[in-house]
């Protein structure tokens, strides 16, 4: 607890339509990240096309790799009506064990 590992590769994944709120939150992590000394790099920051599973799916199919420390998932909607989140997280934990967070556009 006392040391953890820099934050090298991670990523952001938002909707295309949700790029200035990823944006934002890129850039707020990173300004709170340097506040408390947690050595990290910038996140790769991935638009996906389309609003369906199979799209996210295919999109973090395609970008994540053994290398990827974590994820971050804007997902859209609000709390209880947001169907990918279940999907999503289920394909991470089944094909990239990673940690993940998923946030709610409606959260944010």
């Amino acid at each position: 607890m006392f040391e953890q590992p820099a934050l090298k590769t991670w990523g952001i994944f938002h909707s295309d339509r949700d790029a200035n709120i990823a944006k934002q939150f890129s850039s707020t992590m990173e300004e709170c990240l340097k506040q408390f000394g947690y050595e990290s790099c910038a996140p790769a920051i991935f638009p996906v096309r389309g609003n369906g599973p199979d799209a996210w799916r295919k999109e973090l199919q395609s970008k994540l790799n053994k290398n990827v420390q974590a994820v971050v998932l804007i997902l859209p909607g609000q709390k209880g009506k947001c169907p990918l989140y279940d999907d999503v997280k289920r394909y991470l934990l089944a094909e990239f064990p990673i940690p993940s967070q998923a946030v709610l556009t409606g959260t944010i």
